[in-house]
């Protein structure tokens, strides 16, 4: 019967101690993975359990990743049996974390029993981070237009991955830029200094603020925040202000030109201007002198020729080497060697010119004359004169031209001309008619053109007949239509002596439309009919032809295309062939630096001889190399499929340079080939030199001049003082080397100027007060001369004096009468005296100043010289004054002058009047 309960017995002791035995139970509060971005202070809950019978006391300990770190919290707690508790968990995850997954793991363990222990992990994702910060360590606040300066950056990492970083530095005025770095890999927590070297333009005509932008771009393709910007901003200052001249010029021009084509080479002068004579503009001039040879056999040569001319409101003269025109009919732009003059009084003008052509051409003399009446700028009425004499012919033509606008936007010129050393009677054979009318009315556009000259008439057209119509309107949106009719007729009395009787007529019809993706299409079908009335057979045939043009534009690329087909006819050889043109164009411009494009061509001519298929290629490039350095390319190539036809190549090239002051240095050279045509190949090649100049011919009465020197007082040779802003109602200067200095366009009035004190130096002041006035009068030039001297400083004490004796206030009471006179007592120094307002000041100059609870104070920033200091009675207290009204006070240049202000007690006195007995009372008795 034992047995039993000794089984039972020995059970329960068993499981009493499994269960004292089992460990605690830990769990993560959140099983969830939590996503962080470091650094972070991260806060975690594990749940403790104590499933024993018996209470216990446990400790926690946490693995964590290497460099993190728990904050400062109890590890030890006890648990009762059967219970649990929350336990929260603060870590702090550092910037040096990299991006990543991280395993916390929390255990908690019996202190009495190390085996007794239990632990949980969480997950924790560390983001990665890109992040940059810029901060200005160094900026100067302004610089002198010309000068270096330098601009310091911190860049400090905020990433927790190395990373590779990229800068960028851009800025505005011209100026240009060097980064100590533009790329480097920034380790997490790295500062690094980016220095930035800024060199300023000399050549800065105004002041401004150059603002400096520094980008910064994360490379890596997972950076979240890829950009970083920081700007810093500096005062440009220039060296000189030229808002104007005070000198009116004329703009001109001096080029040196050396050509040389196939052994033979030239050389010319150029001296050439053009501009008013005054502000107004009231007179003008012009001239140009260029020679002393005829360069035009060369390519790149020009003709030596000569002028001058002069105009106003009044008229105009010119003399020398000039292009010449009277009327429509009788002549137009012909290049001689002459004067012309034009006089104008209100609605009236006379004038005319006489000439003779250059040696080199047909002997041609000239001389006109003309009166004109001109209401309005709408109507004109014009008699003209001419005479003209040559080895062919002599001639004297009569004519009336006149111009009319009835509204704006249409325009009639009339011209009637008849020869009057031909004939007596005026007849279809000696005279000749020009009609011109443009105009629209809305989209409508209408050109008319009509010249008729006989054969007896001996103008700028002889025996001739020319016809020109065209007219477009839109047909639609986006939509145009345009038609065109041309007709020649040369030689109409068919005359043996002269080499054609040209007979031709142009018919043309198309429209022009935008299309879709905003490519630019035409369409134009064309009628060309040629006929010689002398039997020439190469001008006698006509052709038809349609021709398609597109263009399209893709940001900096363009694209232009065309295509030509067609039939010629020969009517004299009964010959006909096909027209045929195809031309691509392509031009790439990626930015105004620099261009470049390509043409090709390819099909058959329409000459009535046959024609041969040609091929032509050209190639075109403008490059701006550098600041004021553009260079520019050709190359165009052509060929025929039959080998004896022309056929050349031709490559071509121009680098300019721009040097100080606008002046240019032009290289040009051409080299040809062409073929086996027995031609010989040539190379040209050119070499200029420009000076542009500003002649001056008059003061400028709308604007004076402020010039002087900026010089050091205390050097006894007066040295001038470089680099000092002078400030002119915000006009800005700067003086030079020797100290001068210039405004050399100012209005004139009263205006003021100011002297930047940081551009003078630390304690130095001018010698006289700024702002100065002066005043600027028009065409005058004003002077001023402005010295620097070490300022001076005045330190003083306010010190309260008292009579040994007697009250502390220093107050003192006196009887009047012999008997209390007596020695004056001895002042002592009571106190330092607060809050006293002192005046300093001179002839034109004062500044204030108040005593500190010392009792001292202090002027600073002072011109040296004589000084007078007063202090302010309202200030001092009652029953008190100075020891003295003034003080001299002689400033030294940089030496401080000490001065102790006494301030005494004023002596006051007591009368006492008797004006009876003064009654005795007494409470003794007899």
């Amino acid at each position: 019967m034992r047995r039993p309960y000794l089984i039972a017995y020995l059970l329960l002791l068993i499981s009493a101690a499994v269960c004292q035995a089992q460990p605690p139970a830990v769990s993560a509060a959140d099983s969830a993975r939590l996503e962080i971005v470091a650094p972070k202070l991260l806060t975690r809950a594990f749940v403790v359990s104590n499933p024993s019978e018996n209470r216990r006391k446990l400790i926690e300990q946490l693995e964590l990743p290497e460099g993190w770190r728990t904050v400062a919290q109890d590890n030890s707690f006890t648990l009762l049996p059967g219970a649990q508790d929350v336990r929260l968990v603060a870590i702090s995850v550092p910037l040096s974390a990299l991006p990543g997954p991280y395993k916390v793991t929390y255990m908690a363990q019996d202190s009495a029993d190390a085996t007794q222990s239990a632990q949980a992990q969480t997950e924790v994702l560390v983001l990665p981070v890109f992040k940059l910060e810029i901060a200005t360590r160094e900026t100067p606040r302004r610089v002198i237009a010309g000068q270096d300066y330098t601009v310091q950056f911190a860049v400090t990492s905020r990433c927790n991955s190395p990373t590779p970083v990229s800068a960028v530095l851009t800025g505005s005025g011209g100026s240009t830029f060097v980064l100590s770095d533009s790329v480097w890999l920034a380790n997490p927590g790295e500062c690094k200094l980016l220095t930035a070297v800024v060199r300023t333009d000399p050549r800065c005509t105004a002041a401004f603020t150059q603002r400096l932008t520094l980008k910064l771009r994360i490379s890596d393709h997972e950076a979240r925040q890829r950009e970083s910007t920081a700007h810093s901003f500096v005062d440009v200052i220039p060296r000189g202000t030229p808002a104007g001249d005070f000198y009116h010029r004329v703009p001109s021009l001096i080029a040196a030109r050396f050509v040389s084509e196939a052994g033979r080479s030239g050389f010319q002068v150029e001296y050439s201007g053009n501009g008013s004579l005054d502000s107004r503009g009231a007179t003008r001039i012009g001239y140009l002198l260029r020679g002393p040879r005829d360069l035009t056999q060369h390519t790149y040569g020009l003709q030596d020729e000569y002028y001058v001319s002069v105009e106003n409101r009044i008229g105009e003269a010119r003399a020398g080497d000039l292009s010449f025109n009277l009327s429509p009919l009788m002549e137009q732009n012909r290049m001689g060697r002459g004067a012309r003059a034009r006089v104008s009084n209100g609605p009236f003008t006379a004038g005319g010119y006489a000439f003779r052509m250059r040696p080199k051409y047909a002997d041609l003399q000239e001389s006109a004359g003309f009166i004109g009446f001109c209401p309005s700028p709408r109507l004109s009425i014009y008699a003209n004169y001419l005479q003209k004499s040559s080895r062919a012919l002599n001639g004297q033509l009569l004519g009336l031209s006149s111009s009319i606008s009835p509204v704006r936007g249409m325009n009639l010129d009339l011209d009637f001309s008849a020869d009057a050393a031909a004939s007596k009677s005026v007849s279809p054979q000696n005279s000749a008619l020009f009609a011109r009318f443009n105009g629209g009315l809305g989209g409508l556009r209408l050109s008319f053109e009509r010249v008729y000259a006989g054969r007896d008439f001996s103008g700028y057209y002889h025996d001739e007949n020319h016809s020109a119509l065209s007219v477009s309107f839109p047909v639609a949106p986006g939509m145009q239509y345009h038609a065109s009719y041309r007709s020649v007729a040369q030689n109409l009395s068919r005359d043996t002596l002269r080499a054609t009787a040209l007979r031709e007529a142009d018919v043309q019809s198309g429209i022009s439309a935008t299309l879709p993706l905003r490519i630019a299409a035409s369409l134009d079908v064309e009628k060309l009919t040629r006929t010689d009335e002398l039997q020439r057979t190469d001008l006698d045939y006509d052709e038809r032809a349609a021709t398609m043009r597109l263009r399209q534009s893709f940001g900096v690329v363009s694209l232009t295309g065309s295509a030509k087909r067609g039939l010629w006819n020969n009517h004299r050889l009964s010959l006909s062939g096909d027209v045929e043109r195809y031309g691509l164009g392509v031009t790439f411009a990626p930015d105004k630096r620099q261009t470049y494009s390509a043409g090709f061509q390819t099909g058959n001519s329409s000459v009535g001889s046959g024609g041969h298929r040609s091929r032509s290629l050209n190639l075109a490039s403008t490059l701006c190399l550098a600041n004021r350095l553009t260079f520019s390319a050709n190359f165009q190539t052509t060929g025929f499929d039959d080998p004896a036809a022309f056929q050349n190549d031709q490559f071509s090239a121009e680098l300019r340079c721009e040097t100080f002051r606008r002046q240019a240095i032009t290289l040009r050279a051409r080299k040809v080939n062409y073929g086996p045509t027995g031609i010989r190949d040539g190379f040209s090649c050119m070499a200029g030199y420009e000076i542009p100049i500003g002649v001056p011919v008059s003061r400028q009465n709308d604007v004076g001049c402020l010039r002087g020197k900026v010089f050091d007082s205390e050097d006894p040779k007066q040295k001038g003082v470089a680099n000092i802003v002078l400030i002119l109602d915000g006009l800005t200067a700067i003086s030079d080397s020797r100290g001068y200095y210039a405004f050399p366009s100012v209005k004139p009035g009263v205006h003021y100027l100011q002297v930047d004190h940081a551009s003078m130096g630390l304690h130095r002041i001018t010698t006289q007060p700024v702002p100065v006035e002066l005043k600027v009068r028009g065409g005058k030039t004003e002077m001023l001369n402005i010295g620097i001297e070490r300022a001076g400083s005045v330190n003083g004490r306010m010190t309260l004096l008292s009579k040994g004796g007697n009250s502390a206030r220093g107050y003192l009471l006196e009887a009047d009468s012999a008997a209390s006179s007596k020695a004056e007592p001895t002042l002592q120094v009571a106190t330092g005296l607060a809050n006293v307002e002192v005046l300093l000041y001179r002839d034109g100059e004062s500044f204030r100043a108040a005593s500190d609870r010392d009792g001292n104070f202090a002027f600073t920033g002072l011109r040296p010289g004589r000084w007078l200091l007063k202090v302010t009675p309202e200030s001092l207290p009652a029953f008190h004054q100075p020891e003295r009204s003034n003080y001299e006070v002689f400033v030294q240049p940089g030496n401080p002058e000490d001065l102790t202000v006494r301030v005494i007690p004023r002596t006051r006195s007591l009368i006492i009047v008797d004006q009876g007995t003064v009654p005795i009372t007494t409470s003794s008795r007899k």
